[in-house]
């Protein structure tokens, strides 16, 4: 049998005040603890809502400033894809970093209108230009720029080219000739 006496006793009583005081402490605190991080992670969640929903809001204003600039750009006149005038720019940046001297740019007669067709890919119709390119330079430098006219996004093409010695005081210098025909892209009228 139990003796209850001695459960009741006065110290075990005081006793089992003192634990329920640290039980009930440590289930405020732990209830606490889990107060505080619960609200902190729902005004998490709110945050991110909120972001989320300024998100969506910016996404669809850029879609629709996106559109509206394709638009815009539909109803521009078509540009000029290649011709003489952009040629000569881009040649005299390629003549200057190859320390190229380029002494003439001249275009040899009126353009020509053809349909260009690559690979039985129309590439529709371009005006074709003769172009002269006279100048002098080391002969390293002249082959470096010649590979140059492979740029895919140059319509040009070397129809022929010849060179000259032109060495004086020791350096390997040549003149060089070259006979291109440039391609621009006609514009539609209307």
């Amino acid at each position: 049998m139990i003796n209850t006496s001695k459960l009741c006793s006065p110290a075990n009583v005081e006793r089992a005040k003192y634990v329920q005081i640290v039980v009930l402490a440590l289930a405020v605190g732990l209830s606490g603890y889990l107060l505080i991080s619960t609200f902190s992670g729902v005004r998490q969640v709110w945050k991110t809502q909120k972001l989320l929903s300024a998100a969506r809001m910016d996404s669809g204003t850029l879609s629709r400033k996106a559109a509206d600039m394709k638009n815009v750009e539909k109803t521009r006149p078509q540009r000029y894809d290649g011709g003489v005038d952009v040629f000569a720019l881009q040649l005299s940046r390629w003549a200057a970093e190859q320390k190229i001297r380029v002494e003439a740019v001249t275009p040899q007669g009126a353009p020509a209108a053809s349909d260009i067709t690559v690979d039985n890919i129309s590439l529709g119709a371009w005006n074709a230009v003769k172009v002269r390119v006279e100048g002098q330079g080391d002969y390293f430098n002249v082959l470096r720029l010649l590979n140059r006219f492979r740029d895919p996004d140059m319509p040009i093409k070397l129809d022929a080219f010849s060179f000259q010695s032109a060495s004086s005081q020791g350096n390997d210098d040549i003149r060089f000739d070259l006979q291109l025909t440039v391609y621009e892209r006609r514009v539609k009228s209307g």
